[in-house]
Order: C-alpha cells, then sequence, then structure tokens
C-alpha cells in the first residue's frame, strides 16, 4: 500500500511512539492515530519496533489476513537479512556492500501487510510487525548483536537508507518503540524519527522518566532538530488533588519542550494531547473508532482526534462515512466471543473427507467444545438429538440423496436468537448447492489453517481459549487437512475412488492397533484396487502425518534407490546409497523428527526381497501385493472384488445417462473387478458405445483372454477391456497404439515423457504415422494413451506409467516375431538415449537421464542383448551407479550383467572384458581390494592382446590395475603403468581429453607416493589449469585437481598455499557434492592435516573428528579411506597430548593395514611409524625403538634409502636411539638423515628444520658444541620464517627438545 509511483513527490514524516515505562497505552495511541491518518486520506505504515514486546497487530487484527502472525516477517528480519548480507564478500571483493545494495535491502515494503478496510481518498495503512510469531521468534531476537550491527556491519549507514525509503514511500510513518533504554528504542528515538511521541503516565518514576529520555535524545540529535511532543497517558481523574499535582509536576519539566513546539498557549496544548483513562478499553485491544460514536464529546476518540491534529499540525477528525450497524458489527470481532453453552454439536460428514471432520472436532476440542462425528449416512436420526450441526459439504457430500434430506430436517430445527442450527461449511471448490445458497457457507477452501480455525470459531461464536501454540497450522493432530504433510510423495489422488469405505477405516485401525509399525499387506488379485486402497488411505489421513512415501516395489533393486531419494528429503548424511537407506531406516526407527510416518510399498513378489528394507518405528506400513506369501509373514487385509453397488455407482459416474439397470449388467459381465469396471466406464463414456453393444463386444471377445485362467467366480479378465481399448486405439491413432506396444516392454515404473521426443523413439512412432515427427504432436499423442486407462500420465514427475496388467496383455496381443522386434526396438531406444548424451556418464548432468532409464534396463531385456550399443548400455549404467555412490546397485548390475554374457559371448569378447574392468572398479570402492585385483591381473593382459596397448578399454584397464598396485604398495609397477598410460592417452587423444587428465593425476599421484613433489606439484598444477578450462570451476574433477594440488604443497612444505587452496576446495567441494561425499571427506581430512602441521590443531580436530564420523558412515568403520581418517585422528590427538587415545587409535589402523595388505605395504609402514612417534612421545622409547629398527628397514627396502617416508622414519629412529642411551648412533644417523633431506626437501623444509635442530642436540650430547650453536641457530631461524614463532616445532628448537615427525599416506 506504499505510493504506486513508487516514489512519492514531497517526503513522509516519521514519528515514533515512545514510553519510558509500559503500560502507557503508547501502543493504542499510535494505532489510533494511524487510523485516523489513514481515514483522512493519508498512506500511513506503523512498524511495530517493541521486538521484545510486540502487540501493535493487536490493534489490527480484524483486518489482517494473517491475524496471529504466524508467516509475517518483519523488523527481525529486516535487521538480520541486511547482517546476513553484511557479513558475505560484497561485489568484485570488497568488504562494504555496494551503496545500491544497501539501498535494496532497506525496503521495508517487502514486510509490509495492507490492512483489509475501504479506507476513503486512497488512504491506507501498512503493517511491518516485529517478526513471524513462533517458538523461534524470542531466540531470534534475543540473539541478534546489536553492537556488532553498529560497529562491525556498518549499521548506521543501513538505517539512514532504511530512513530515506520510508519517507519516500508513506505520507506518515509511525513507530512503536520499545520502553526504557536499549539500542532498540535508540533506533526509534535518536536515529529515525523527524517527531517523537513522548508518553508517560502521572506517576512520578514514569514523568521524570520521560523527561530524562526528551533531554537525552535533545542533545543526541543537536544537529539535527526533533520535535518532542510530552503526551500524558491513562489520567485518571479519581483523585482530584493528586492529578492537578502531578499534571503541574510534568508541566513545569517538560515546558522547555513545549515552549520548543512554538506552542503560543501551554495551557491549551496540555489539554488537547491529554488522553484519559476509559475502563472499557482496558480488557482489549479495540480501536477507538469503533468503541466510541463519532463527534462525542467525553470520549477515547475524541481525544485521539486532537492529538492527531497536534503532532501532524492541522486538523484531523474521523469521517462520518460507517454506518451504526456497521461500526458495531467490526467493534464484534475486537470483542472476545463467549464460549458456547454446552450441548450436543454433531459433525455430519461424508467418509471421504472424515480427516476434516477429525481437524473440525480436535480444534473444537481444544475450545472446549465438544463435538461428535457422525457419518452421513447416519446423520439423519442425529437431527432431532442434536442442539447443532455442522454439515462438511464437498463434491462427495452434495452428491448423496442425504444431504437434501439432511438439509430439510434441519431447517425445521431453525431457532430465533444468535447462531443457526445448521452451519454448513465448505472446503473444496464445489459449488453451493441450490438450497444452501439462503444460508452464508463457512468457507475453508484456499484459507491457511490459522485463517481456516478463525473462520470456524467465529461462525460457531466460540472464544479462542487455546494457549498452545500452532493452533490450526499443523503442530497439532491432525494437521490442517488441505496441507500436505512435509515430506509427502505420492502418486495423484483417484477422483473416481468409489466404495471401500468399510476398508479404508478397517485398514486404518489396524494400523493403528499396534504402537510401532507392523507391516500390514493388502491382499488379492491383480486389478482389485489394492494400490488404490492404500493410495485413496494415504490422500485421507495424509494429516495425521509427518512423511508419507510411495515406493513402487516390484523390482527390489529399485526400492534401495528409492528410499536413498527419501533420505535427501529428510536431509540425512550419507553420500552411498547403503548410507542412505540405513539413515532413513534409523530415523524412522527413532522418530525424533519426524514421529509420524506412512510408507507404502506396492506391489512387491516375494518377501525376502524387500524385509531388509522395511522400517520399524513410530509409524505405518502398507504393502500391496499379490502373492499369498505374505500371510505368512505379516498381517494382511483380504481385499475382494466391488460389491455390485460400488460397481454400479462407480459406472453411473462417468456414464452419468446411463440406467442403472445397465450399469448393473456391465458390473455383473465384468465381475465387479474394480479397474476393470473402472475401465469399462471410461470405454462407454469415450467411445458413447451403446451398453448392449458393449456386452456384446464382450460376448465376441472372451477367447482373447490373458492365458492365465480368472479366480473362481469370475467369468472374464481385464484383459477383454484393454484389448477393446487397444483395438480402437489402433483405427483412431495408430502411434498411440503402437507406443503402448513399445511401453509394455518398459519397466512399470515411470517413463519419462521427454523419451517421446528422442530421435530413435520418433523414428519409430513415425513408422505408423509420419505425423509424429512434429514435436508439436506429442503432447495428444500422451492424451490419447490416457483417455482409455491404458497407461496414465503423472505430471507430478513429467511421467507415464503403463499398469504391468495392461502391459501383459498388450504384449501377449502381439505376434511372437512383433514382440521380439518391439523388445530390441526398445532396447535401441534406451541406447540410443545413452549414446545421445554428450560427455555420457562422466558428465554429472547427464546422471538424472540415466536414473530415469535405470528401472527399464532389465524390463526391457537389455542385459540379453547382443547389440554392441545396448551392451554399452549396460557399461555406463554400471559406471554411473558407481560414480553416484550406489556401490551396492553397481555391484549387483555388474555380476548379474558378466553371468549373462558370459553364457553369450566367448572369453576373449571386449565388451564382457570391458565390463569385468568396471566390476573391479567397484569392488576396489567399496574395499574389496583382493578381488579387484585378481580381475584386473586378469583381465589387462587379454585386453591388450585382443585391442592393442594403446586401445582406450585397455588403457582404461591398465589404470584399473595401477590403482591396485598402489594399494598393495607395488608403487613401481604402479608408477610404470600411469607413466605409461598417461603418454600413451596424450599421445591417442590429446592432452586435453579427460582421459588424458585423468591419467595425468594418476602420474602426479605416483611422482608424489615415489617422493618426487616437486614433479608432483608441476603436473598437477597443469592439470587443475587444464581442467578448469576444459570441465569448468566447480567440476568434479577440477575440485579433485584442487585438493591434489593441496596436498602436493603441503608435502613441499608450502603449508600457508596449501591451507588456502584446501580451504576453497573444501568449500567448494560441499557446496557442489555434500559433506559426505568421498571428495569433500578427503579434502576435509587433507586440510585438517595441514592445519596440524601449521600449528594449528584446535581448528584441525573439531574438523577431523566430523569428518571421520562421515566417513564411518559413508564408507563403514573398516575402509581404507575410513582407516586413513583415523590415522591422522590419532596423530592429531598425539599433537594435541591425549596419547592414550592416539595410541589406540594407531594400534587399531595398523593391524587393519597389516591385514589387509601385508606388514611390509607402505600404508603399514606409515601407521608402524606413527605408533613409534607416539610411543616415543608417551616416554616408551624401549618399546619404540624395535619398532622403528624395523620400520626404517623395511621403508629403505620397499621404497629406496633417500625417499621422505625412509628418511622420516629414520629421524624418529634417531629420536629413539637418543632417548635409549645410544648418543654417538642417535648423531651418526641425525647427520646421515638432516643431509639427505638437504639434498631431497630442501634446508627450509619442517621436516628438514626438525632433522637440523635434532642433529644439534646430538651434536651437543655427544661434545660438537660449537657445531650444535651453528646447527641449532640455522634451524631456528629457518623455523621462524616458515613455521612462526609460536610453532610447537619453533618452540621446541628454541628449548632444545627433539622433534618427532610422522608419514601421512593415502591410498589412490
Amino acid at each position: 500500500m506504499s505510493d504506486p509511483e513508487g516514489v512519492r513527490q514531497h517526503a513522509g514524516r516519521i514519528i515514533t511512539f515512545y514510553s519510558y515505562k509500559g503500560g502507557t497505552g503508547r501502543t493504542m495511541a499510535l494505532a489510533n492515530i494511524a487510523w485516523l491518518l489513514a481515514n483522512n486520506g493519508h498512506r500511513v505504515l506503523t512498524i511495530d519496533w517493541d521486538l521484545e514486546s510486540p502487540g501493535l497487530h493487536r490493534y489490527l487484527h480484524p483486518f489482517l489476513v494473517d491475524k496471529e502472525l504466524r508467516g509475517s516477517h518483519g523488523v527481525i528480519d529486516l535487521v538480520r537479512e541486511y547482517a546476513k548480507a553484511a557479513t558475505r564478500p560484497a561485489a568484485g571483493g570488497s568488504e562494504v556492500l555496494h551503496p545500491d545494495e544497501v539501498s535494496n535491502l532497506a525496503r521495508i515494503q517487502r514486510y509490509a501487510s495492507s490492512l483489509e478496510f475501504p479506507f476513503p481518498n486512497d488512504g491506507g495503512i501498512d503493517l511491518v510487525p516485529a517478526g513471524r510469531q513462533g517458538p523461534e521468534y524470542s531466540t531470534r531476537v534475543s540473539t541478534f548483536n546489536w553492537d556488532d550491527f553498529y560497529d562491525r556491519l556498518g549499521g548506521a549507514v543501513f538505517l539512514d537508507a532504511l530512513r530515506e525509503d520510508l519517507r519516500s514511500h508513506y505520507d506518515y510513518v509511525l513507530i512503536d518503540s520499545r520502553t526504557g533504554l536499549s539500542d532498540t528504542a535508540g533506533i526509534c528515538t535518536v536515529l529515525l524519527p523527524d517527531v517523537l511521541v513522548n508518553c508517560f503516565t502521572m506517576s512520578t518514576q514514569s514523568i521524570q522518566g520521560a523527561v530524562s529520555v526528551a533531554r537525552s535524545i535533545r542533545n543526541l540529535r543537536r544537529g539535527q532538530p526533533i520535535r518532542i511532543f510530552p503526551v500524558p497517558t491513562r489520567v485518571e481523574d479519581g483523585e482530584q488533588t493528586k492529578l492537578e499535582r502531578s499534571r503541574t509536576h510534568a508541566r513545569q519539566l517538560f515546558e522547555p519542550f513545549v515552549r520548543a513546539l512554538d506552542r503560543q498557549d501551554s495551557d491549551k496544548y496540555w489539554g488537547s494531547v491529554e488522553i484519559p483513562y476509559k475502563v472499557y478499553y482496558a480488557y482489549e485491544e479495540i480501536l477507538a473508532a469503533f468503541g466510541d460514536r463519532p463527534r462525542q464529546e467525553g470520549t477515547l476518540l475524541a481525544a485521539y482526534e486532537r492529538l492527531a491534529g497536534i503532532v501532524v499540525g492541522s486538523p484531523i477528525e474521523l469521517p462520518i462515512t460507517m454506518p451504526e450497524t456497521r461500526r458495531l458489527r467490526w467493534l464484534a470481532d475486537f470483542e472476545r466471543r463467549a464460549p458456547l453453552s454446552p450441548g450436543e454439536l454433531v459433525i455430519s460428514y461424508a467418509p471421504r473427507d472424515r480427516i476434516w471432520a477429525e481437524w473440525v472436532a480436535a480444534e473444537l476440542s481444544r475450545v472446549s467444545q465438544q463435538s461428535r462425528l457422525v457419518e452421513q449416512r447416519a446423520s439423519m436420526e442425529e437431527v432431532d438429538r442434536a442442539d447443532r450441526i455442522l454439515v462438511l459439504l464437498s463434491q462427495e457430500y452434495t452428491r448423496s440423496r442425504e444431504a437434501a434430506r439432511l438439509w430439510r430436517r434441519g431447517q425445521e430445527r431453525e431457532y430465533d436468537g444468535p447462531g443457526r442450527f445448521v452451519v454448513p461449511i465448505r472446503f473444496d471448490a464445489t459449488p453451493t448447492p441450490a438450497m444452501f445458497e439462503e444460508r452464508d457457507v463457512v468457507e475453508l477452501h484456499g484459507v491457511s489453517g490459522m485463517q481456516a480455525r478463525e473462520s470456524l470459531l467465529a461462525a460457531l461464536d466460540l472464544m479462542d481459549v487455546s494457549s498452545s501454540p500452532g493452533a490450526g497450522e499443523g503442530q497439532t493432530w491432525p494437521r490442517f487437512p488441505a496441507a500436505l504433510p512435509p515430506i509427502w510423495r505420492v502418486p495423484a489422488r483417484n477422483p473416481a475412488f468409489t466404495g471401500r469405505d468399510a476398508i479404508v477405516e478397517m485398514l486404518r485401525n489396524r494400523l493403528h492397533r499396534h504402537p510401532t509399525a507392523q507391516p500390514l499387506a493388502l491382499l488379492g488379485l491383480g486389478g482389485v484396487g489394492k494400490t488404490q486402497i492404500a493410495l485413496e488411505y494415504a490422500h485421507r489421513f495424509a494429516a495425521y502425518y509427518d512423511i508419507v512415501w510411495w515406493i513402487s516395489a516390484d523390482q527390489p533393486q529399485i526400492v534401495r534407490a528409492e528410499l536413498a531419494k527419501l533420505a535427501g528429503q529428510m536431509k540425512l548424511a550419507g553420500s552411498t546409497v547403503n548410507e542412505q537407506v540405513d539413515a532413513v531406516l534409523q530415523a524412522l526407527r527413532q522418530g525424533s523428527r519426524f514421529p509420524r510416518w506412512l510408507i507404502i510399498f506396492d506391489n512387491p513378489e516375494e518377501p525376502e526381497q524387500i524385509r531388509d528394507f522395511l522400517p520399524d518405528g513410530p509409524g505405518d506400513v502398507i504393502v500391496t501385493t499379490r502373492n499369498q506369501s505374505w500371510t505368512h509373514v505379516t498381517e494382511y487385509l483380504e481385499i475382494g472384488v466391488f460389491e455390485r453397488a460400488e460397481s454400479v455407482e462407480l459406472i453411473s459416474r462417468r456414464v452419468q445417462t446411463l440406467m442403472p439397470s445397465d450399469a448393473e449388467a456391465v458390473a455383473e459381465r465384468l465381475g465387479d473387478l474394480p479397474l476393470v469396471v473402472e475401465q469399462a466406464a471410461a470405454w462407454l463414456a469415450t467411445t458413447a458405445m451403446p451398453v448392449r453393444s458393449y456386452l456384446n463386444l464382450l460376448d465376441t471377445r472372451l477367447p482373447e483372454m490373458l492365458a492365465e485362467r480368472p479366480p473362481q467366480g469370475y467369468p472374464n479378465s481385464a484383459a477383454v477391456t484393454w484389448s477393446l481399448s487397444m483395438e480402437r486405439l489402433r483405427e483412431s491413432r495408430p502411434a498411440a497404439a503402437r507406443l503402448l506396444e513399445l511401453f509394455s516392454f518398459f519397466s512399470p515404473e515411470p517413463i519419462p515423457t521427454w523419451l517421446l521426443s528422442t530421435p530413435r523413439m520418433v523414428e519409430e512412432l513415425a513408422k505408423v504415422d509420419r505425423a509424429m515427427r512434429d514435436p508439436l504432436l506429442h503432447g495428444a499423442l500422451i492424451q490419447d494413451i490416457g483417455r482409455y486407462a491404458l497407461a496414465r500420465v503423472d505430471p507430478a514427475i513429467n511421467a507415464i506409467r503403463v499398469h504391468r496388467l495392461v502391459q501383459t496383455v498388450i504384449r501377449d496381443a502381439m505376434s511372437v516375431e512383433a514382440r521380439v522386434e518391439s523388445r530390441v526396438q526398445v532396447q535401441e531406444i534406451l541406447a540410443a538415449t545413452s549414446a545421445a548424451r554428450q560427455g555420457g556418464v562422466d558428465d554429472r548432468e547427464n546422471w538424472s537421464t540415466y536414473e530415469e532409464l535405470r528401472p527399464h534396463l532389465e524390463p526391457s531385456g537389455a542385459l540379453e542383448s547382443r547389440d554392441d550399443a545396448v551392451r554399452q548400455l549396460v557399461l555406463d549404467m554400471v559406471r554411473y551407479l558407481r560414480l553416484r555412490g550406489d556401490l551396492a546397485g553397481s555391484e549387483e548390475l555388474a555380476e548379474a550383467a558378466v553371468k549373462q554374457w558370459s553364457t553369450m559371448f566367448d572369453t576373449e569378447d571386449a565388451l564382457a572384458l570391458r565390463l569385468r574392468v568396471q566390476l573391479a572398479n567397484t569392488l576396489r570402492d567399496v574395499g574389496r581390494s583382493r578381488e579387484s585385483l585378481a580381475i584386473s591381473e586378469e583381465v589387462l593382459p587379454r585386453l591388450t592382446e585382443l585391442l592393442g596397448p594403446d586401445h582406450f578399454y585397455t588403457l582404461e584397464a591398465a589404470g584399473g590395475l595401477a590403482a591396485d598396485y598402489w594399494l598393495y604398495g607395488r608403487y613401481r609397477e604402479a608408477t610404470t603403468l600411469n607413466q605409461q598410460g598417461w603418454a600413451r592417452w596424450r599421445s591417442a587423444y590429446g592432452d586435453d581429453h579427460f582421459r588424458t587428465l585423468m591419467a595425468a593425476n594418476n602420474a602426479a599421484a605416483a611422482e608424489r607416493f615415489n617422493g618426487r613433489y616437486r614433479e608432483a606439484f608441476q603436473i598437477d598444477t597443469d592439470n587443475l589449469r587444464r581442467r578448469r578450462k576444459v570441465l569448468g570451476e566447480r567440476d568434479y574433477w577440477t575440485l579433485h585437481s584442487a585438493v591434489a594440488l593441496g596436498r602436493d604443497m603441503r608435502a613441499l612444505g608450502d603449508l600457508e598455499q596449501s591451507r588456502a587452496l584446501l580451504t576453497n576446495a573444501l568449500r567448494d567441494c560441499q557446496v557442489e557434492l555434500g559433506d559426505d561425499n568421498r571428495l569433500s571427506l578427503w579434502a576435509a581430512k587433507s586440510l585438517a592435516v595441514t592445519l596440524r602441521r601449521m600449528g594449528r590443531p584446535q581448528e584441525a580436530v573439531a574438523l577431523l573428528d566430523d569428518t571421520l564420523r562421515r566417513s564411518q558412515k559413508t564408507f563403514g568403520e573398516r575402509h581404507p579411506e575410513t582407516m586413513q581418517c583415523l590415522l591422522e585422528s590419532a596423530c592429531l590427538h598425539s599433537a594435541l597430548d591425549d596419547q592414550a587415545l592416539a595410541r589406540q587409535q594407531v594400534e587399531d589402523v595398523l593391524a587393519y593395514f597389516r591385514e589387509t595388505y601385508g606388514a611390509d605395504n607402505p600404508l603399514t609402514l606409515g601407521a608402524a611409524n606413527d605408533l613409534g612417534m607416539i610411543l616415543l612421545r608417551t616416554g616408551d622409547a624401549e618399546a619404540a625403538l624395535p619398532i622403528l629398527e624395523e620400520t626404517a628397514e623395511q621403508f629403505a627396502d620397499v621404497l629406496g634409502d633417500d625417499h621422505p617416508f625412509t628418511l622420516a622414519c629414520r629421524l624418529n629412529l634417531a629420536n629413539a636411539r637418543h632417548a635409549t642411551g645410544s648418543q654417538a648412533d642417535a648423531r651418526r644417523l641425525d647427520e646421515r638423515t638432516q643431509g639427505k633431506l638437504v639434498e631431497r626437501l630442501g634446508r627450509q623444509h619442517p621436516t628438514t628444520i626438525a632433522a637440523t635442530s635434532n642433529l644439534a642436540i646430538s651434536l651437543r650430547d655427544t661434545g660438537a658444541l660449537h657445531d650444535a650453536r651453528q646447527q641449532t641457530q640455522k634451524a631456528l631461524e629457518f623455523s621462524r620464517q616458515v613455521l612462526g614463532d609460536e610453532h610447537p616445532n619453533t618452540i621446541a628448537v628454541r628449548d632444545g627438545h627433539r622433534i618427532k615427525v610422522d608419514i601421512e599416506l593415502e591410498p589412490l
């Protein structure tokens, strides 16, 4: 309601209403003056800046849409938004926000709500509340740092911009300030206003406090004068003598302020602004414009009119435009309603609307009004006994004959006086039947839960006496039915669902019988309506749940993925599918965040296939199935066919011109099978075929039923109706019929609609209809296949669903040759779709495509295909599942394909060999490295012989074998493979090819593992540059190169550059990939190492503890990457002097590596070195010495005599010899080690500095004091330069303590 032009032609005035103490009527004065100004044609903004005790909205609530401010943001959100923006880096890297951005943040109209009232002459009132009133409000206010807002975030600049914005959009801005002295009161009284209305009562404390504040404001605003109006309020004349003394006292103290207002007659001023106390207004927040008649002297309204005129400088009166009856109706909205007298209140409802009836009853119970729910068909007999009846109008209710009968009987019970006997309530868009039009209908459609509650109570003249928060908004049970649960994924409701009310009620009662989840199976033959009953239950009782999640469970491998999707909705951690599934099941079991949930498994076959995925906890589980085996494992409900009346009702609804006898004849012929009955009704409605002709068709087409016999008692099956529909579709829309034939070879899972526009699909459809080359016609095609109820379009996910029974009928109607041909064509369509995606699986943008194709792979017979393109799709899907973290799914698919292909192709088939390479990659990732090594060693020679060493498949396999070699410490062989591979990739595909860049990464890793850190740094630097250019800044592999380069920098001793790069890389990984992604965890662990080596262990420990916890959840506790993280945790806790925990952790790691990779694996040796280091720190040098002796010798054998790891271990060995009294031996070893470190790493590397300091100590203790001083001086100088004065190593050098070093190894 700001100025329609956006900016006013003249500046408005900002007026703050302030009081030193509460209870002065300050807020009431502001609200009334705002009302008077708006009624005089002014645009007024009211701001509730009393953040600790907001209440301005109470005076305006009849005209607010959000009366309780449950969803209205305000002042605290305004300043918090600015503070958040001010703490982020500004555009261009500036630390200060641009003035335009500050102005944009100061646009307060974004938080303003306009009052719904017809003010004259374009007047109006906007309200900016203190903030959204909810459980979190007080926390948001109390935790806001006003000092930080002013001192660090430039709050004064923001307030200047806010002041200009206020003035430019409104005639008057009235601010309700907090009482007393505070930061917020200072904003309202000093920084923002042009005018201050200083309210006070006649007590001495109130008068003197108000004067003191006025003086302070005047002094603070000397450069910017402010008009201060002292206003005595709540003036009570019961003690006239004391009142006059108080008046005199106040006038004396405020005399300078009144004089500053240029008031010639001081007594007239005080007589004009005094606000009397009226007992009537003490009990409710009522505007005087509605509590008093206008033009009556001695009223509160008259006093506010005088005060408004004084403050704005011109006469203000309330226009007499409102009829007295209307004023009294508005007044009733301000006043509390008396509770309804006790009596029998009946709620009449249709079964489909049961949840609405329960919500109404619950809301009435919250205000102590008892009620009784009566189903529509039983309502007539209740009319005479009830004192009042609520009728819940809906489409279901109004089409019933009982509705008219109940209404007529209710009319006979109407009585004189307030309220009505029959109160109609409508909660959907159903037009009001003519019989109800004479009565005001309570509208609950299209409003919030809070608004609906208020309307309900108002219609019954009930007073809201509820004190609990969240009334009507979903924090009580049941939730407001129009609002879906917070987490909801359920197919659309079937609007034609008919009958089954007794079964739905039985289902509900059986589910609620158990306090924890006990799966309940809906059992019956296909087409009997099991899925529809579960679907109706989910929609009908959604308001009782926090989560309702639907899983199509006919393919067990899909169930895991569907539960993993739920993890994302629940904001649960876990980057692999298994971890996400475990997190979901645990969260459902605990029920802390989501205490009520419903999981529906639709159509699983064997119980064993989903047994591990059935959750337990405080929720419900429904299973729909045809398999009788479920009767042995859980409770079940046997679902039979329709009652005949239900069949007739369903058909009659779809074909309203049909005679009941004809509908009954159709139902009888179809055996009351619900799915068939609905499809028959669809056929009759679409074709307008006479019933007799339809029955004749059924008689003549029965031999073409499905091969399986129908259940006992059913004369025919669903196949008849579906076959007829397909025949009609072939005649009218052959392309649609062909599309359904193809869809019958897909999975019953959703088929994405975009698949219709793929070139291979278009090519196939164009064979029967050339017009299908026009993509504009594809929409009509989708409508055609849905028209005969042969397929269902789900617009929520842009997909088409074809029921599995329909697919069976369509396939069986095809010839053997046609079935074979169609299956092949579907495989080719899927394969062509994958092949058309540029970048394939390696481009994350394509992952959604593979996710949608995944359910259709096995049903299409792709694993049995001999077509290379289709087989490539299988390979791509194995890789996709591995890359997205579904390692179990990747392994299952790869194993199944390997088994199938082994029966179809010889042992030298290239694609079969490549499939085994992909299986090895997956096995390696899940920690089954022995199996991956065995496969890699077998496959690489065969691919080399078959395709040559430079072929893509061969190079891919060589990279996998190199990874296995790295894990098992066979560094020389791994290095050779990496170097050869990189050269061959570059030669065959160029420097910037995706695979060449990956090979370069591996080559850099080889250099790093071999201790050639400078060479690794150079390769990784170039690789990062190329990946940024080719892949982009935020691509997964670009971030991978950044993390690797940060590792190189640390290895070279450049700790600050390592920290900066890894900090940025970790942030980007977490944003792009999530906290639990493998690369994010590696980046976090690597950054923790750098921070520890910089001497900042406290920062490192918080980061690493979280990383270790996430690694354990993501990979498992016995995974190589988890163990590497645990090893760093041991080093970190040792640095923090928690040697007991450090020793326990490192011993666990050492045992795991020794068992997994062998005693001489570098991973094992690195852990052994770190154990020796920790033993030295505990003072147990005797135990450390043999460990370090053996480890140093093994390092030299495996990696070489001058490898940095060998030298680091010898450094610790010298420490152990020195500590056990062998100073001479220690000196000789120190001299050799320090010399080689200088050659390998340079004098200023942190490890070399440590070796130099240790050598100095050995020289000192063996009598070479002069040399010792020289070495100490060098070490101290370098340590200060590289690490800083306060680094633990610098302090150790200065204090003459020997330094121990750890070894960090990472598996490839």
